[in-house]
């Protein structure tokens, strides 16, 4: 389907926006960054959409500025569950980001790809995929490859493949994240050793041994290493419908092993405090307390990790911890 213009996107932004009196560009970012820090969706998207409406009146709504505007509105349209406007959102993004500008767009071009990366449980696969490479496209074109964020995006693009099992698909990513790599002695030792890491992980993912052996080795000859698993992927939680029904909200903690190709081993569950409510957290409510737990290992098991790396090689990891949240609005 093709992609909604900026002109159709801010029609949609104007239909649902209410009139209020514009706060600085700079209050809006730091008030809307605070309330979905909050999980305050609701409040948060409407902030962000009065304050691109009133962008849109003036005679540079087509600024690059207005992107700062639309990443952090779509992370709020995506805590509210609206598909539609976070595709939206994303497209309009892309956009701007593609046009002409005299502007410096580097440093949005990687936030635009991590906030459409971030975003990855609510809107289709397809949808995503297309979003992610035409950034992709546009890094390429703008940062080259002489920038080490290049090939983060090209691993992580690989990764988002190589998780459906589009392994043709992904390596043709890989190959170009490894090709800027090879040619990047230009970069901070530290900085490329985790790079290689990660792309070292995304070709066991696609069952090439050797590709992340080299690279692997790469990384140690140049001193990189690893004193615990790195997460690169943490696969997003179902909530289970008769919890979210009830509007028990719930924090699962887990320890997990991850074995030495960066998959979880086994999930443990430590601690399970769970509330009923946005405003009764203290109040510790157990009745979907198995229902939290089973969706939080079940994505858990699905998360992927730079493994430990130890004297040149990959090893496995146990008592690894972390926690899945879910929260009702």
């Amino acid at each position: 389907m093709k992609k909604l213009t900026l002109e159709i996107f801010l029609v949609l932004v104007a239909f649902s926006a209410v009139a209020a009196e514009s706060l600085p560009y700079e209050s809006v970012l730091a008030k809307g960054n605070e309330l979905l820090e909050k999980q305050a969706y609701a409040d948060a998207a409407r902030l962000f959409d009065e304050a691109i409406e009133s962008r849109r009146s003036e005679q540079n709504s087509g600024s690059l500025a207005v992107v700062h505007l639309l990443l952090p509105a779509a992370k709020a349209h995506a805590g509210l569950g609206q598909e539609r406007r976070v595709n939206a959102y994303f497209d309009a993004a892309i956009d701007l980001l593609e046009s002409p500008s005299s502007e410096d767009k580097t440093d949005l071009i990687a936030e635009a790809f991590s906030a459409r990366q971030e975003i990855g449980s609510l809107s289709s696969s397809k949808t995503r995929s297309r979003q992610l490479v035409e950034i992709y496209d546009i890094a390429s074109e703008v940062l080259g490859d002489k920038d080490l964020r290049t090939a983060s995006m090209a691993t992580e693009l690989g990764l988002s493949l190589a998780y459906k099992g589009q392994q043709d698909e992904a390596v043709i990513y890989l190959d170009q994240a490894y090709s800027i790599l090879k040619g990047a002695s230009f970069v901070d030792p530290d900085e490329i050793g985790s790079e290689l890491l990660s792309l070292g992980a995304a070709n066991v993912l696609v069952d090439r041994a050797e590709t992340a052996d080299e690279l692997v080795g790469i990384a140690v000859a140049i001193g990189a290493s690893t004193e615990e698993p790195v997460p690169i992927y943490r696969a997003p939680p179902v909530y289970p419908s008769d919890c979210l029904a009830k509007g028990i909200s719930g924090e699962v903690s887990m320890a997990i092993a991850v074995d030495n190709t960066g998959r979880v081993s086994d999930v443990r569950v430590t601690e399970l405090h769970s509330w009923r409510g946005r405003k009764e957290r203290e109040a510790n409510d157990r009745s979907c307390g198995r229902g939290l737990e089973k969706a939080a290992q079940d994505a858990v098991s699905r998360f992927r990790y730079i493994p430990k790396l130890e004297q040149g090689a990959m090893v496995g990891s146990e008592g690894v911890t972390t926690t899945v949240s879910f929260v009702v609005e």
